[in-house]
């Protein structure tokens, strides 16, 4: 799934991927709330790390729904593992996706 600039989307900025030693892969703490009232699909914009900035990454909200629901102190979060999310950078990609989203 990549797109130049979408419109029927839902985006989430989000400081950093945050590293689980007990899994050994970085996870998306994505804020519940947001995700439950998304549209299906949510870009990821990052907006702490530097080696992420300018890349935009997507998920679909029912994928995201599947994870644990853990907690930042604050809110609810989902606790989705970095590799679920895909990179969006072709718009030719995005003509491929949304013939299959409306067919």
């Amino acid at each position: 799934m990549i797109i130049q600039d979408p419109h029927l989307v839902t985006k989430l900025p989000i400081w950093a991927p945050k590293y689980n030693t007990s899994h050994g892969d970085y996870e998306v703490w994505m804020h519940k709330n947001k995700v439950d009232h998304a549209t299906e699909t949510i870009i990821v914009n990052f907006t702490k790390a530097k080696h992420l900035m300018g890349q935009r990454f997507a998920i679909l909200r029912s994928k995201a729904q599947r994870y644990p629901v853990g907690t930042n102190g604050k809110a609810p979060m989902y606790k989705v593992t970095f590799s679920a999310l895909e990179g969006w950078e072709k718009p030719s990609e995005a003509a491929d996706f949304a013939k299959a989203v409306f067919n």
